[in-house]
């Protein structure tokens, strides 16, 4: 529609039947699709990452991920679409939500999920804007999902990385939505 009720029906609006056959069709050209409709930032040379306020080494987020090589880090912004979708064919082997301040003095909340795919392990972080904090998840451990199965929300900003596993060609153009 053109027209929301309200900010929160704008901000959580959901695809369009036409846009959602659009994405699947374009999932089902690889076997990692992106979850969020968001932009690809570089890969930053100084070995950190900066989630929303604070600041993270690569080595130690790999810790927290260690069967993972390549994190590929996407930022949603107000007008983008925050309903996160699965970015893989696999079971959610488990999730893991961290608080704010939880993970280490001054971080900001976080989802983990760890997907069991044929590729491997995947894992998915939904990380909190910074002062809202707030990702909604709308499933579970145990339940077995597709690409562009819609897994949660976020409430405001946010930013999502995907790990993924070892051996994985992977051709992101950064900067693309």
């Amino acid at each position: 529609p053109e027209h929301y009720a309200s900010y929160e029906d704008w901000f959580l609006r959901k695809l369009s039947v036409t846009m959602h056959q659009k994405c699947l069709a374009q999932a089902g050209l690889a076997d990692v699709c992106a979850p969020v409709q968001g932009k690809l930032w570089p890969q930053v040379l100084s070995g950190e990452i900066t989630l929303k306020a604070s600041v993270i080494a690569v080595d130690e987020l790999l810790q927290l991920l260690p069967e993972s090589c390549c994190l590929l880090q996407l930022r949603l912004r107000w007008p983008d679409y925050h309903r996160v979708h699965s970015p893989v064919d696999g079971t959610i082997q488990r999730m893991k939500v961290y608080e704010k301040d939880e993970l280490f003095p001054g971080a900001e909340s976080m989802s983990i999920f760890d997907f069991g795919t044929g590729i491997g392990l995947v894992h998915l972080l939904c990380i909190g804007e910074w002062s809202v904090q707030s990702f909604r998840a709308i499933v579970s451990a145990g339940q077995k999902v597709r690409r562009m199965d819609e897994i949660g929300h976020f409430d405001l900003g946010s930013q999502v990385i995907l790990a993924l596993p070892k051996g994985l060609r992977i051709l992101p153009k950064e900067g693309a939505k």
